[in-house]
């Protein structure tokens, strides 16, 4: 994985990415809390193996007072922010990826700017109230993954997402608290079956 900078209204914003030329498919990994799972896993050396360039930027608001703000505030900045990175990217045919919060992020962007990204993988989204109205919003293809071993009221906020979203496929990881973190490889091969098909 390498490391860049863009240009975004005057800020200088890192960003890690792993890429090859004349590749047409992009993801864009969100993690406004700087958790840095993604790179603890080698998923975007792992994703760019398919024939993906992953792009994850680094939240410039990423600051605990942003994140543990008032969510649908916190998800319409941190959604402008990941629009405005693949702007300034000049990305096209781009998927959106987040766990936790993240992945509510990845579906709000995915409602502000409908016409810039192909689909969604969203990862135990965290359902907090108010938020699940919107979701009917989503017109790209989801895919809804949660850890079934976490309790039936976590699953059951990931069935209300599937219930919303028209067309997603939710799966769920009947023996797992955390998907990418405890059946790791289970996650990839999946990821890879949804997004790797041309």
């Amino acid at each position: 994985m390498e490391n860049g900078e863009v240009l975004i209204s005057g800020y200088r914003i890192p960003y890690s990415y792993a890429a090859m030329p004349g590749v047409k498919k992009n993801l864009v990994i969100i993690d406004i809390k700087g958790d840095e799972i993604w790179q603890k896993l080698r998923a975007a050396d792992r994703i760019n193996e398919w024939k993906i360039n992953v792009y994850i930027p680094h939240f410039i608001a990423g600051s605990k007072e942003v994140v543990d703000s008032e969510p649908s505030s916190n998800l319409d900045s941190a959604g402008e922010f990941y629009y405005n990175f693949v702007q300034a990217m000049r990305l096209k045919n781009v998927m959106l990826m987040g766990e936790g919060i993240n992945a509510d992020v990845a579906l709000k962007c995915s409602m502000i700017h409908p016409e810039r990204f192909s689909n969604v993988i969203a990862i135990d989204g965290t359902g907090y109230d108010g938020y699940a109205e919107e979701l009917y919003r989503v017109q790209k293809p989801v895919l809804l993954v949660w850890g079934g071993a976490r309790g039936y009221r976590e699953t059951m906020i990931g069935q209300s997402y599937h219930d919303l979203i028209a067309g997603s496929v939710f799966k769920v990881f009947d023996n797992s608290k955390r998907p990418l973190e405890d059946s790791t490889d289970r996650f990839f091969s999946m990821l890879k079956n949804y997004i790797a098909v041309d």
